[in-house]
């Protein structure tokens, strides 16, 4: 099922494996955590990249 949930933070609709970063105050999509030492999220989008450091 790929039904939107919706993410009060955010006030907007998001993708079911989207999760909101504290950190970030914003929702990313495949959440995976947010690094520290690059002060940034990592999720779908940029997993790879960050695998790759």
């Amino acid at each position: 099922d790929d039904a939107a949930l919706y993410c009060g933070r955010c006030d907007a609709s998001v993708g079911r494996r989207a999760k909101h970063c504290r950190d970030c105050d914003k929702c990313v999509d495949d959440f995976d955590h947010h690094c520290k030492w690059l002060n940034n999220c990592v999720g779908g989008r940029n997993y790879g990249a960050f695998l790759a450091l």
